[in-house]
Formats: structure tokens, C-alpha cells, sequence
């Protein structure tokens, strides 16, 4: 009892350093510059490595696949959009799709600042704002995390039985398996979580919240049609510097996935080290030449950091533009 008491007290202590450093803005930035400084070296490496192939590549990019992927990115956003609305709907909320388009948005665009509560905090504070229940940013974004994880690693799991080349470069290889048993258990008894969490931290626990076996079904399967237009990004990403079959989207969508998964785990820490790409373009070498791996990679990087946020800016205006034009006709005589 003792024992166990100390490595509790242990255990707090340490978590509650790590917390403190995480607040700290240097710390922050040195962890997100990290990240991209590993990317980078792994870059670098790789050019290294195949100098002979990047020297001899003749880099021709077609413009139509990066149209069709910034079109696919689009459709991704706004599938995610109309998923979130329909979770904070579950959780209570009764404010209309413009509305939560426009949190979403918004906080979409600040999760880009370095950070690991940015987009939590944009959330909570527009609620509060718009006087609904804090249970809907908080409890909303876990489910909206479990959701992503949940369709995510089934892709992946999916992908690692079909692809034994995967298997033997994947960071966890079948190890990911193990992954399963708590979203299987999630899936099927969703309100459990509901009770972990009131022992875990009352604080933030709602006793009346009701989360049915559908909802969260249905928000999986909306985010296995994400990663999918994911996949399709990465594809068209590819063929946009070599042709490549179709055969070869469910690599990426298995790829993108799998990737995905390593950094939803590696979220708590800003910027995620730079795992995504890493891996990514690790992964990424064994079905493509190393110079399509790499553009490819930095390319997928780009979009996702700048293009997903020039896509919710511009939705959070159009939104905002809407609701002006709305107001303004409603006090119209």
C-alpha cells in the first residue's frame, strides 16, 4: 500500500513536470523545431543515400493531380466539419451547422500555432462564447480523437495482413494488433468511457451524458471515408511527379493511415517529432522511387500545414459572410 502510494505520488509528480514544461513557450517551440529538424535529417539522408537516383531523375510535375488533390483536401474538411457537427450534436449542443463551422474552422487554423492545447482551448473558448455546455469541446474532442484513431487503425491493421513487405518495416509491425482491443471495446460499450472517466477525473465527467453504439459507429465510418480522400491526396500527390496505377491507392490509404495512427499516439508532444513524415517516407520508399518518396512526402507535408488552413480560413470567412448576409436580410423591413 505504502509502495503503491509513492509511485503515485511519483507518478503525479512527474506528470505534473512534464505539464508545467509543456506550458512553457520555449519548450514548445524547441520540441516543434526538433520535429522538423529530425524530418529534415532523414531528408537528407535519403537524398544521400540514393544520390545517384535523385541525380539522374527527371523531376516533371503535372499540375491536374495537384488540382484533384487540393480538391480531395477540400472534401476531406468538409467531411471532418460535418462530422464534429454531428458529435457536439450528440453531446448536447444545439447550435446550427454555420455555427459549429465557424468554431471549427476557427480552431482549425489555431491548432497550428505550437502546442499541445491550442485547438482544445479555441474550442472551449468559442463555446463558452456561444453558452453551451464545456462538455461538448472536451468531450467532443475525445471522441472526435477516438474516432480518428479507431477508423485509422483498422485501415492500418487492414493493410499490415494484406501487405507482408508493410509488416517488416512498420514501426510496431503486428504489434499493432494489440491496438485493437481497446477500440473493439469502445465500439461496443461506448459508455463505459463515460464511467472510466468519472473515476479518473470527476472534475470532468458528465453523469448525463449518453453516447450511443450508432453515433459512434457512424463517426467511424464517416472518418474511414477521410483517410480514404487522405489516400487519394497522397496518390495524386505521387502521380502528379510519376504516373502510378490505381493499384497503388490503397497502398497510399493504408500508408496514410498507418501514419496517421503514429501521430494521433505522438499528439501530447508539439509538433509530433516529425514522426508522420518520418515514416511516411520511410514507408513510403519501398513501393516508389526515393525522389517521388521524397517530393511526394514534403509536398503531402505542405498541404496539410498550409492548404488545410487556407481551407478553413476560407470557410470560416464564407461562414462568417453567410451569417452577416442572414442578419442583415432578417432586419431588413
Amino acid at each position: 500500500m505504502v509502495l503503491s502510494q509513492g509511485s503515485r505520488l511519483v507518478t503525479d509528480s512527474l506528470l505534473g513536470t512534464v505539464e508545467s514544461l509543456l506550458k512553457r513557450r520555449w519548450v514548445n517551440w524547441l520540441l516543434v523545431l526538433a520535429g522538423i529538424g529530425l524530418a529534415l535529417l532523414v531528408v537528407a539522408r535519403s537524398v544521400y543515400v540514393n544520390w545517384d537516383e535523385f541525380r539522374t531523375f527527371e523531376w516533371q510535375v503535372a499540375p491536374w493531380p495537384l488540382v484533384g488533390a487540393g480538391i480531395a483536401l477540400a472534401a476531406a474538411f468538409c467531411l471532418n466539419l460535418t462530422t464534429w457537427h454531428l458529435i457536439s450534436g450528440t453531446l448536447g449542443s444545439r447550435l446550427g451547422f454555420l455555427k459549429n463551422a465557424e468554431i471549427y474552422s476557427f480552431a482549425t487554423v489555431i491548432r497550428r500555432l505550437p502546442g499541445v492545447v491550442w485547438q482544445l482551448a479555441g474550442r472551449t473558448y468559442l463555446y463558452h462564447l456561444a453558452e453551451t455546455s464545456l462538455v461538448v469541446p472536451v468531450w467532443g474532442t475525445l471522441w472526435e480523437v477516438f474516432a480518428q484513431f479507431a477508423s485509422g487503425i483498422a485501415l492500418t491493421v487492414l493493410t499490415l495482413v494484406l501487405s507482408p513487405r508493410l509488416q517488416n518495416h512498420f514501426p510496431t509491425g503486428t504489434w499493432a494488433l494489440l491496438l485493437l482491443i481497446p477500440v473493439v471495446w469502445l465500439l461496443a460499450r461506448p459508455q463505459d468511457a463515460i464511467r472510466l472517466a468519472a473515476r479518473l477525473a470527476p472534475k470532468y465527467a458528465s453523469h448525463e451524458l449518453r453516447v450511443r453504439r450508432r453515433d459512434v459507429w457512424g463517426w467511424v465510418a464517416m472518418y474511414l471515408l477521410s483517410w480514404a480522400l487522405g489516400g487519394v491526396i497522397l496518390h495524386l500527390l505521387i502521380s502528379a511527379i510519376r504516373p502510378q496505377s490505381w493499384m497503388m491507392l490503397g497502398v497510399c490509404v493504408g500508408l496514410v493511415s498507418a501514419t496517421g495512427v503514429l501521430s494521433l499516439l505522438a499528439t501530447p508532444i508539439p509538433g509530433g517529432l516529425g514522426i508522420r513524415d518520418v515514416s511516411l517516407l520511410i514507408l513510403l520508399q519501398l513501393y516508389v522511387e526515393s525522389p517521388v518518396a521524397v517530393g511526394a512526402t514534403v509536398t503531402l507535408r505542405l498541404m496539410l500545414l498550409l492548404g488545410e488552413a487556407l481551407v478553413a480560413l476560407c470557410t470560416y470567412l464564407v461562414v462568417r459572410w453567410i451569417v452577416a448576409v442572414r442578419a442583415r436580410w432578417a432586419n431588413t423591413p
